[in-house]
């Protein structure tokens, strides 16, 4: 079995059309835990999973610049596809992702940024 990896690339898509690119991406589940105790037992009566969010982040990100605005403006339909680490394997996609935090600098082309997070309201592997 091979280790993970540092980081992988991913595509932005909207409606299945990709719009750009992240680089060095790490993804992560956060679920809440809901215990409930009881005093005469020395663990939570009641251990179950609560309400899940599913982050990203990304060291370099590239957004064309007909699609910054959908990036920036927060409004959803937008996705993030993880790919796999070669020929074939897990693909990990993000969907209706927000990114929450980026530092960018605009060019002719698009907008290049660095130090890239985010969130998904949906995640689905799939290999």
């Amino acid at each position: 079995m091979a280790g993970p990896k540092a980081g992988r690339n991913a595509v932005i898509t909207v409606a299945s059309n990709p719009i750009g690119k992240l680089r060095g991406v790490k993804f992560n589940v956060d679920v809440k835990l809901i215990k409930d105790w009881s005093n005469d037992q020395r663990g939570p009566e009641v251990l179950e999973a609560g309400d899940e969010t599913y982050g990203f982040s990304a060291d370099k990100m590239w957004v064309d610049s007909v699609y910054v605005n959908a990036i920036m403006s927060q409004s959803g339909g937008v996705s993030v596809v993880v790919e796999p680490e070669g020929s074939a394997g897990m693909t990990a996609t993000f969907g209706d992702a927000i990114f929450t935090k980026y530092q960018f600098t605009a060019a002719r082309d698009g907008v290049s940024a660095e130090s890239v997070e985010g969130e998904g309201k949906t995640l689905v592997i799939a290999s």
